[in-house]
């Protein structure tokens, strides 16, 4: 099974073209001004943040897929898409998973710990609903985000071991 989150690319090139607008204004009044330097590096800065926030929400996309269920190996994969290019960047086996929850705010470090690292496979700026899939790898707590719909948590939480924080819900 495969989930493609639906992207809202319209949020990635405002924030972009604002970036890109800032970087321009900065540009242009940098000669004009006594703060030469710091306008100058705040062009440097705004052209940065304009380029990674178009690369990274508006020329990709993340696809998940879901082993068979009544395969032996029961594993998570994302795979960035940015053109034609596929990328495995993840591959998790759910034996690692504590829990699923869907983010509401906060992460639930009291319920589950403290989070070591985190890995953010959203395809939106901003998304519509992302879940937080925790697992420990090491004995190390780590926080995977995913962009996906009710229906996908769900055959996800059908395959977390059982026990597992959001396990066997739905």
């Amino acid at each position: 099974m495969s989930y493609t989150p639906n992207q809202n690319k319209k949020s990635a090139y405002a924030c972009a073209l604002a970036f890109f607008f800032c970087a321009f204004i900065a540009l242009f009044a940098a000669p004009h001004s006594s703060v030469k330097i710091a306008l100058q590096l705040l062009c440097l800065g705004c052209a940065t943040g304009g380029i990674f926030v178009l690369a990274r929400y508006g020329l990709q996309t993340f696809v998940y897929f879901l082993d068979d269920a009544q395969s032996e190996e029961n594993d998570l994969t994302v795979q960035r898409l940015q053109g034609k290019k596929r990328t495995t960047v993840c591959r998790l086996s759910f034996s690692l998973c504590v829990g699923l929850e869907k983010k509401d705010g906060q992460t639930d470090e009291k319920k589950y710990g403290k989070i070591t690292s985190r890995h953010n496979y959203t395809a939106s700026l901003t998304p519509a609903s992302v879940y937080m899939l925790y697992f420990l790898e090491e004995n190390e707590l780590r926080l995977i985000l995913l962009e996906c719909d009710d229906v996908f948590a769900a055959h996800i939480r059908r395959r977390l071991p059982p026990g597992a924080g959001g396990a066997g819900n739905e």
